[in-house]
């Protein structure tokens, strides 16, 4: 022991002699100690109001006796080393005391004990002192985050790995319809039907499994309804990485399931409509007459929801000839789909007038140039006019994608056009072109939802548009439009993801 350390003592004792025997042991032992002696219970709950580092005490005074001033000491401080010192003392007394908070006793007549017993003691004291300072920390900590989960709306939880309950908070209390030390130990089968309470154990044992957070939706049945509620649960591990339990917040998402679900209904209902709607702006497809079959295929996009801008016509101008029109108006919506309405009845409209399709394509772009309305509207359109006695064909197209004759020897003739789409610049012409269609021919025309399906980042294109119809010349309109479409599904490894019309004229042989 270092000579002169610093002790503050407290004396209970009667004999000032022996409170100077005392001090000088301690002097021996290397202490400088500070010390005040008491001997009365008024003199003793004065001064253990101050600081002290060790209290020694007299088991037998007159007026106190050392049981007492051990309670005395006890009530203010759990902490001070209190060291019995008596000329006489019985082991049951001395166990007595000891089991009373005492740390040591020490005979009159053997004081070499004290030094060491003192030594001890305080670092003992220190031991404890911040054992229960952290102990008190920890405390205030629990009931700190105790506050804080109570004042939440979520359901906030910590499981031990056999579903017990360690810790929950107001919210899950009131779930489970009990109170917070009710369910401490306790487990869902407690309080939860047993469907419930099975589906929430299946989940906590995957989360223990996987040691890894999960995602959970979880219904419970409560006084005003079922109410769902995702539940984050996440593993909790002691200080060897083992699990020890399953922590859980849940938060009530029954609002935003029931707006899902009425999003879901409406949604349903708007595609519902959508397709009404699109079948009905359908055109009934002519008879061609003998000699001609004709086919046509609308495929909406497997995204769904909002009308699309495809359309398509076959119509007969006379008993001769027949016009078919294909088209593709930007965006989509009920506004797209009056813009191909329009666009259809202009055509038209113009070319019974006219019987040429590069002048009612262009009659038809100075029409819907002059539309009103801040929205950029256009569209891209293949007009072809076909005489079915001769199966000359003329056409005109206004940035569409080029048509397609499958020829009878099975070759592939591409009617390749430029121009401008409609709705862009007034003042165009678009040209015209002619071609034949010999008997076994097959015409076929289509929308960007078939050259532009993708696989990844690679369309399926004009490339494989002809790939597709090489060698359909023994096939049906029928046929070669449900193949053509058929290819392009397949190329997307699904569906199509934008809508799509196919429609395919074919010339019989003779």
């Amino acid at each position: 022991m270092p000579i002169g350390v610093h002790l503050r003592v407290l004396i209970v004792e009667d004999s000032e002699d022996d409170a100077l025997l005392l001090i000088e042991e301690l002097r021996e032992n290397g202490y400088d100690p500070v010390f005040e002696r008491v001997e009365t219970r008024d003199a003793l709950e004065a001064a253990i109001r101050e600081t002290w580092d060790v209290i020694i005490a007299d088991y037998r005074l007159p007026h106190l006796s050392g049981i007492d001033a051990l309670a005395a000491v006890r009530a203010l401080d759990p902490d001070i080393p209190f060291i019995v010192v008596s000329g006489q003392i019985s082991e049951e007394t001395a166990v007595e005391a000891m089991r009373r908070g005492a740390q040591d006793y020490v005979l009159k007549d053997n004081l070499a004990r004290l030094g060491p017993a003192i030594d001890r003691e305080l670092r003992e004291a220190k031991t404890r002192r911040a054992r229960r300072q952290a102990e008190e920390g920890l405390r205030r900590s629990e009931q700190i985050l105790q506050s804080i989960i109570d004042s939440s709306s979520a359901a906030i939880y910590l499981k031990d790995v056999d579903g017990r309950f360690i810790i929950l908070n107001d919210r899950s209390a009131r779930l489970l319809g009990t109170t917070k030390k009710a369910a401490i130990g306790k487990t869902d089968f407690d309080f939860l039907p047993n469907e419930a309470a099975e589906r929430n154990l299946r989940h906590d044992r995957e989360v223990i499994e996987f040691c890894a957070a999960r995602e959970y939706e979880e219904p419970i049945e409560t006084e005003d309804g079922t109410r769902t509620f995702v539940s984050a649960k996440f593993p909790v591990f002691d200080t060897a990485g083992e699990v020890y339990g399953v922590g859980g917040i849940s938060t009530d998402i029954s609002e935003l399931v029931r707006l899902r679900r009425e999003l879901e209904h409406a949604l349903e209902r708007e595609r519902h409509f959508s397709r009404v709607l699109q079948r009905a702006l359908l055109p009934t497809l002519p008879d061609m007459g003998p000699g001609y079959e004709v086919a046509a295929e609308y495929v909406p996009s497997a995204m769904g929801g909002e009308i699309g801008g495809d359309f398509y016509d076959v119509f007969r101008i006379d008993d001769r000839r027949a016009g078919v029109l294909i088209g593709d108006v930007s965006g989509k919506g009920i506004e797209a789909a009056a813009t191909a309405a329009t666009i259809r009845s202009t055509v038209h409209a113009y070319v019974h007038q006219s019987a040429s399709p590069s002048s009612a394509l262009a009659r038809t772009n100075s029409v819907m140039c002059l539309q009103p309305g801040d929205d950029v509207i256009f569209a891209t359109a293949f007009l072809a006019l076909v005489n079915l006695r001769t199966g000359q064909i003329n056409y005109a197209g206004a940035g569409h994608p080029p048509a397609v004759i499958c020829r009878a020897d099975g070759s592939v003739s591409m009617l390749h056009l430029g121009q401008m789409p409609l709705a862009v610049l007034d003042g165009q012409d678009y040209g015209e072109h002619a071609d034949r269609l010999e008997p076994g021919d097959t015409l076929v025309l289509y929308t960007d939802g078939i050259s532009e399906a993708r696989r990844h980042k690679e369309l399926f294109g004009i490339e494989g548009i002809e790939r597709c119809v090489q060698g359909c010349c023994a096939l049906s309109a029928r046929q070669v439009a449900d193949r053509l479409i058929n290819a392009a599904s397949d190329w997307t490894e699904g569906a199509l993801r934008d809508d799509a019309v196919v429609v395919a004229i074919r010339r019989n042989g003779e």
